[in-house]
């Protein structure tokens, strides 16, 4: 029965890397979905699809509700305002299934059927984005349970990726939204900071160690929780000095490895709300949906351009 299952799973994910090839989002969600629902340990190139496959989704939702949020902000029109806020709420509502069923995929089809440090890791870890998440959608009274969800999600993660180097990126993604957790949810500046720095300390000396395409993705994480670190340090009163620069590491890696400056990791899960203040591993698909500066830059970007041409 478990081969069998193994093999019905497996011929989900073949589905899903032709619907990821035919640029098929949808299709390639609800087949890693059927994929998860065969019940069985997921490999290395399962666990990608799975993690590619929501990140997508839940990018493309993120970005409209986003933008929506813009347009309701700029609308001067009362009847129009009234249309996008109708229209919100269909977003907020559709996001909040999605959580929901995120969850369910998680917790009651992955979780009881994973033994890999890995897998363990990345299912606690998309319990504690999905809950976060549905926080922000929540009304005031309503987050907590989520809060506390997301929090306990976070802990398992951190106990599950002990087991993996500290350099490793799955153990350091989980470093880094659990401490922007602490930061902008939880309200305590200064365990956020502890964390961050004990974890790149941590990972700094063993970076070296590993193979190129783990360096690029860990040195990633490095990055983004320096910058945190020192976001951080201006309004806790402490030296930004103190953080190694990510130059600073790179000049110091780069030169026993050879590897060239590291870009963003390829399938990086993304589930956190773009009102986050601390740039998590989502830090750079919080950009993609276009704020009220953002527009109003590539306005003048644009009328610039024209005035140049004409």
């Amino acid at each position: 029965m478990v081969a069998s299952s193994a093999m019905r799973g497996e011929a989900m994910a073949i589905v899903a890397r032709i619907a990821y090839k035919l640029d098929r989002p949808y299709d390639m969600f609800v087949a890693v979905n059927m994929m998860a629902e065969e019940h069985f340990e997921l490999n290395v190139e399962q666990r990608k699809l799975l993690i590619t496959a929501y990140r997508i989704i839940f990018s493309a939702k993120r970005r409209a509700l986003r933008i929506i949020s813009v347009m309701e902000q700029q609308e001067d029109n009362s009847n129009h305002i009234e249309y996008i806020a109708f229209y919100r709420e269909v977003l907020e509502d559709d996001m909040q299934a999605t959580c929901m069923s995120t969850l369910d995929i998680v917790e009651n089809h992955l979780l009881p059927f994973c033994r890999d440090a890995e897998n363990a890791t990345l299912y606690n870890k998309m319990i504690g984005d999905t809950c976060w998440f549905l926080a922000m959608l929540k009304k005031v009274e309503d987050k907590e349970p989520f809060v506390e969800k997301a929090l306990v999600a976070y802990k398992t993660a951190s106990k599950k990726a002990e087991i993996l180097s500290p350099a490793d990126p799955m153990r350091l993604s989980v470093d880094l939204t659990k401490t922007a957790f602490y930061h902008d949810i939880m309200n305590r500046p200064e365990r956020a900071y502890a964390l961050a720095k004990q974890a790149l300390d941590k990972a700094r000396p063993v970076l070296v160690l590993l193979n190129e395409e783990s360096y690029k993705e860990s040195t990633e994480y490095v990055r983004l929780m320096e910058e945190n670190l020192k976001m951080w340090c201006t309004t806790m009163g402490k030296d930004p000095e103190d953080i190694l620069s990510f130059k600073e590491l790179q000049a110091s890696s780069s030169s026993s490895t050879g590897y060239p400056c590291p870009v963003v990791p390829p399938s990086v899960l993304a589930l956190a709300p773009d009102t986050f203040t601390s740039p998590g591993d989502w830090g750079h698909d919080v950009h993609e949906g276009l704020s009220a500066s953002e527009i109003r830059h590539r306005k003048k970007a644009a009328q610039m351009k024209k005035g140049r041409m004409g």
